[in-house]
């Protein structure tokens, strides 16, 4: 085994290394750690607005639930008048039915009363004529 160095290799080589080094820290890991750095901004920035767009939806949503809740509230009192209104303007129409129908009655009543008596009237004229023709078919 016979090793020989040579110095001048050495320093060729280490001034190439070095000068490789430069090169790619000035090519290619400077622009590649700038990538990632605004890569990693980018991300982080995009995190961010998602964090904060999150908590704006979730307040809308929030919001919206409180809303449709009135709505809702609103509905129910609203129909619940509407019933209350109905049923008033029902009972008022029963009332005022009921009462024309005592009304018709009562003139009903009152007609047959007076028919009634127009019979009855009727009845004791037929009957004394009748009387009459009894009494002079006997006398005659």
């Amino acid at each position: 085994m016979n090793i020989n160095i040579q110095v001048s290799v050495i320093v060729w080589t280490v001034i190439c290394f070095l000068l490789l080094m430069l090169i790619l820290k000035k090519l290619l890991f400077g622009p590649l750690l700038a990538f990632m750095d605004a890569r990693r901004e980018r991300i982080a920035a995009a995190e961010a607005k998602r964090i904060r767009d999150g908590e704006r939806l979730a307040r809308e949503r929030a919001e919206a639930e409180e809303d449709v809740r009135r709505q809702n509230q609103q509905a129910r009192e609203d129909a619940e008048r509407m019933i209350a209104q109905e049923q008033t303007r029902q009972e008022s129409q029963l009332a005022e039915k009921q009462a024309q129908e005592e009304e018709a009655c009562a003139q009903y009543a009152a007609q047959v009363e007076a028919h009634k008596d127009a019979l009855h009237r009727q009845a004791d004229i037929e009957v004394k004529r009748l009387s009459q023709i009894f009494v002079s078919g006997f006398v005659s």
